[in-house]
Parts: structure tokens; sequence; C-alpha cells
């Protein structure tokens, strides 16, 4: 089941920052964030909450992107599994703005858990992919994905 694509924006010294939430589909607006994003100078967006992204909402976001002005400071931070697929597929998913972080699956080969964990790209190359503990059996986990696809945005200089 998709739920609608929501956002809350607060300011944080002379940031604003914006947290988007739902699928991302034909049924996004994102007219009244880009007139909130045409305010500002340095804007940072989470897309962890991001949980789907069909083709109608990659159309939507692309646009959205192509219409934020080239003076404003645009981060994207958290970009959920599903955005970080876009990314590796749509040359100009991201626009002018910068990619900070990626959510990145980890499984543990011990007990079989699964999480997310947050991973820096902001310096655009890969992050380390060792060192994470499993919060149920406390042993190392493994990323769970294919690295040189995962994030073969950074190698497109994304």
């Amino acid at each position: 089941m998709s739920t609608s694509l929501t956002w809350t924006a607060t300011d944080v010294e002379n940031t604003m920052r914006i947290v988007l939430q739902g699928s991302v589909n034909e049924d996004a607006d994102f007219e009244s964030l880009l007139a909130t994003i045409k305010t500002r100078q340095h804007v940072v967006i989470s897309l962890k909450g991001i949980g789907a992204l069909n083709s109608c909402g990659v159309r939507e976001w692309v646009n959205f992107v192509r219409e934020i002005p080239a003076e404003i400071q645009i981060e994207l931070e958290d970009c959920s599994p599903v955005v970080v697929s876009q990314l590796n597929m749509i040359s100009n998913f991201v626009g002018h703005a910068k990619i900070v972080s990626v959510v990145a699956p980890f499984i543990c080969d011990s007990c079989g858990n699964e999480e997310e964990r947050i991973l820096n790209v902001a310096d655009g190359t890969f992050p380390e992919l060792t060192g994470t503990t499993c919060g149920k059996c406390h042993d190392e986990m493994v990323f769970d994905d294919i690295e040189d696809s995962y994030f073969a945005f950074l190698d497109a200089g994304t």
C-alpha cells in the first residue's frame, strides 16, 4: 500500500531542513515545496522516508529538481534504497543537488538480522562498509547489496 507524499520543513540557523515521507508517484505535487525552497539559500532534503518511487514519480521529481534555481545550495541526505536505485539509473535525477548520505542495507550472517545504516558519501568516495555491528547479536554485519552497483552514482560524479 502506498502512502501519499508529505513533507515537513524546519529552519535551523540559515538552513531549511525538509523531510519527505511516502511515495513519489503521479500524485506527487512539488509545487508548494518548490515555492518554499525558492525563498532559501541553503536547503537540506532528507529522503529516508521515501518508500516507493514509480516512473511517473521519477518524472515529477526530475521536473521538480530542474526548477530549483542554481543559486540555491541543495543537499540530499539519507537517500533511501529506492532513491539510490534511481540515482544509478537516471543521470539527471538530482539536478545540481549534492548527495550527502545514503541509507544502506546490512545483514548479519550470524543471526539473520537486517538493518539499514546511514553512510556518508559527501566526499564522493565509496564509504567504509566494514565494522558495522549487529544490533541483536553484536557480530559484524555485511553490506546486503552489490557495492559497485549500489554506489555506481559516485563513479558517475552525481
